[in-house]
């Protein structure tokens, strides 16, 4: 671990190293680890947008409505960055929708995606 207390799952997720995950994943890394601020291995490929890292994650039983100590999830993150690939993923996955600072009613994550492309 490094100073933040990131785990090479997590620098594996950040950096989509799909088979170095899986490898680490065989010999029982922790796949629910946080670091200093929280944030899980999912949240972070979420953040980078590495699909194949998400769904390898989610497939070894990762926690998809983990919130870091700021609130954010892998869907809140995902949406933020435009990776609608992953937020697929996580709503297959049962990701809840992430609670949109906007007057609409609705947390649809697509819709949302889209409020987020359109309000810059």
């Amino acid at each position: 671990m490094d100073k933040e207390r990131r785990s090479p799952l997590q620098s594996a997720a950040w950096q989509g190293h799909v088979q170095v995950l899986e490898l680490l994943l065989l010999h029982r890394a922790n796949i629910n680890h946080m670091c200093n601020q929280g944030a899980s291995a999912l949240c972070i490929a979420a953040q980078e947008g590495h699909v194949e890292v998400v769904r390898a994650l989610l497939h070894h039983g990762a926690e998809p409505n983990h919130a870091d100590r700021q609130g954010r999830t892998a869907m809140k993150v995902a949406v933020k960055g435009g990776h609608h690939q992953v937020v697929e993923l996580l709503e297959k996955c049962g990701a809840f929708p992430p609670v949109s600072p906007s007057r609409s009613s609705t947390n649809n994550p697509e819709e949302v995606l889209a409020r987020s492309r359109t309000s810059i």
